[in-house]
């Protein structure tokens, strides 16, 4: 924040203003290109700050000019690398720092991904049974999918 950079990335995003009051939901995708063996720690120690930069910039851009009180926030996220199953997994730390982050600052997360596979309960994608479910079971959050 407050660097020029930031400042005209903002003033972008302010461009776009004028259709901020009409949707019910905002969904900003949230992807991370790199497995960490592939990337330098930079980028894995920076997707927190890239997530919560662009939650917070949805948040500013819903408060100035939406609805704050109805608009919801639900993130495109994914346990694949830039969301895609034929690029490999994320390391499954990073894709829980991703999930826990995303369910802390914004309404909710849509999670982009898994064509043909195990999503039924007692699945063995590690993400969900060890990221997704234990997440809302603790924190007694249904999970709401659509097929």
């Amino acid at each position: 924040p407050g660097a020029a950079n930031y400042t005209l990335w903002q003033n972008a995003n302010t461009d776009f203003a004028s259709y901020i009051p009409y949707p019910d939901y905002f969904a900003p995708s949230l992807y991370f290109p790199y497995a960490r063996n592939s990337a330098s720690i930079t980028y894995v120690t920076r997707i927190k700050s890239f997530i919560a930069e662009n939650l917070h910039e949805q948040k500013r851009l819903i408060r100035q000019y939406g609805t704050p009180t109805t608009q919801k926030i639900y993130p495109f996220i994914s346990p694949w690398i830039s969301g895609s199953d034929a690029s490999g997994p994320l390391n499954h730390d990073v894709f829980e720092d991703i999930f826990r982050l995303v369910m802390q600052l914004a309404d909710g997360c849509i999670i982009w991904g898994g064509i043909g596979k195990d999503w039924s309960v007692g699945a063995t994608e590690s993400w969900w049974t060890k990221v997704v479910q234990p997440y809302l079971a603790a924190n007694r959050r249904p999970a709401k999918a659509i097929f």
